[in-house]
């Protein structure tokens, strides 16, 4: 029986422009793919944990999920938000929401996100 390898994204991510996994995998595991067709292929998906994210927790500004996404129409969206700071100032800030349809999973805004542990966006 073989154990089921996955990308651990907080470690590493798959990246946008390169295809070698495909080109050197010995056992064709991975699938080769050209880079326009490995640029749409879907790994996974990010979900932010709002219980983590500094935008929505802390209400500090964070913009590196976004910043970091490589897909041209941006998987990873910043929505302005009107929120009560906890000093109770009223303030604009921009929290990061995924759009699903567009994330293909490739793990760079966990890698890239600055919490230390466990990071608020994950595939």
């Amino acid at each position: 029986m073989s154990a089921l390898a996955q990308l651990e994204t907080r470690l590493s991510y798959c990246d946008y422009s390169c295809t070698s996994c495909g080109q050197i995998c010995p056992s064709g595991a991975i699938t080769k793919l050209s880079l326009n067709d490995k640029q749409k292929t879907i790994i996974g998906t990010a979900r932010i944990d709002k219980k983590r994210c500094l935008p929505w927790t802390e209400d500090q500004e964070c913009i590196v999920c976004e910043e970091m996404c490589p897909v041209p129409q941006k998987a990873i969206r910043l929505e302005e938000r009107i929120v009560v700071h906890s000093s109770y100032e009223i303030i604009t800030l921009l929290q990061p929401t995924v759009v699903p349809d567009l994330c293909i999973g490739c793990g760079i805004c966990e890698y890239k996100c600055p919490l230390d542990g466990e990071s608020a966006i994950r595939i």
